[in-house]
């Protein structure tokens, strides 16, 4: 989170340096910023597997730390009143990092990039490391016969998911966690998760439960 202060007053009296003009100029340096490229172990085997990946945010955001604009916060009452300067302002930002990234250096660096004492910074989440499951286990050589014997031409590549899941809590005990669906879904379907109408087709789900019952059955049965 951002916070800036600043005084406050009557909208008919412009005030330079007040608390909304001090976020507004450092939310310009870091919309301007451009994190680099980094690519992990995972997505570099991924590339390795599938070929070039198509320029889409998603996988832009597959390659690098990401930063976005979520919340702003710059008024007084409520509703806000337009004729008046407010004496704070807010912004949060959602930030994602790669599972090698240093939170401490990243927020460093965009203390950097921001360049101002009056900005303050402060916490919502502390990330917690993030820890990659490794794609060369039984598991996940399971996951990729029983996912081929139903679809011959697909290709198993591991991945990274760029949202928090559960599994993380699960990695920091030990335990390798994949995120996998095998359930064919369309472009139009997977623009609908979290949204309106979030939905899959039945045949894709019971593809999905078929393939899910014999990776269980067959690494239980591995076990033996």
């Amino acid at each position: 989170r951002l916070s800036t202060s600043g005084p406050s007053g009557h909208g008919s009296i412009p005030l330079k340096e007040n608390a909304n003009f001090i976020m507004v100029q450092a939310l310009s340096r870091v919309a301007s910023h451009v994190t680099p490229i980094h690519i992990t172990p995972p997505v570099a085997e991924m590339i390795k597997r599938l070929g070039k990946l198509a320029d889409t945010p998603y996988n832009n955001a597959l390659q690098r730390n990401t930063i976005s604009l979520t919340v702003t916060k710059g008024f007084v009452g409520d509703p806000p009143k337009s004729n008046v300067i407010p004496g704070k302002a807010e912004a949060v930002l959602d930030c994602r990092l790669l599972p090698d990234q240093d939170p401490n250096e990243f927020v460093s660096k965009l203390r950097k990039i921001i360049d101002d004492p009056r900005v303050k910074f402060s916490y919502i989440e502390r990330p917690i490391e993030s820890i990659v499951s490794p794609y060369d286990t039984e598991l996940f050589k399971i996951i990729e016969e029983e996912t081929r014997a139903v679809f011959p031409d697909s290709v198993t590549v591991p991945h990274l998911v760029i949202y928090g899941t559960d599994s993380r809590y699960f990695r920091r005990k030990g335990a390798s966690c994949y995120g996998f669906f095998p359930g064919p879904v369309t472009m139009e379907e997977y623009k609908t998760i979290h949204g309106n109408d979030e939905r899959i087709r039945e045949k894709s789900l019971r593809t999905a439960v078929r393939i899910y019952y014999n990776v269980v059955k067959s690494f239980c049965e591995e076990k033996k």
